[in-house]
């Protein structure tokens, strides 16, 4: 993955039925700026899918301004009754071309 790229779909393997969700989303984790922490952002609106034990999240712009490792997570919601998590997964952003 590129610096600033979108549009990419990003597909998480969600271990259960996901019969039911009512919601998803997808947590990103930027990479440390030095010795500061940066915070995770969950966003929603991109989702494009929830089926068959998998999330699609599909990229937005400013997803991934920064270089370094990223973490991401996919969250399917089902009511406040229930809430299931895929893996952590790792992504590498290299800086773009210019």
């Amino acid at each position: 993955m590129f610096t600033d790229s979108y549009g990419v779909d990003l597909v998480f393997k969600v271990n259960g039925d996901l019969t039911g969700a009512t919601s998803a989303s997808v947590v990103i984790k930027p990479p440390n700026n030095g010795s500061r922490e940066r915070d995770a952002v969950e966003k929603t609106g991109a989702v494009v899918s929830v089926a068959e034990g998998t999330v699609t999240y599909r990229t937005a712009v400013g997803d991934f301004t920064n270089t370094g490792t990223y973490k991401l997570q996919a969250i399917v919601h089902f009511g406040a009754m229930r809430k299931l998590r895929s893996d952590v997964v790792e992504l590498e952003v290299e800086e773009a071309l210019k």
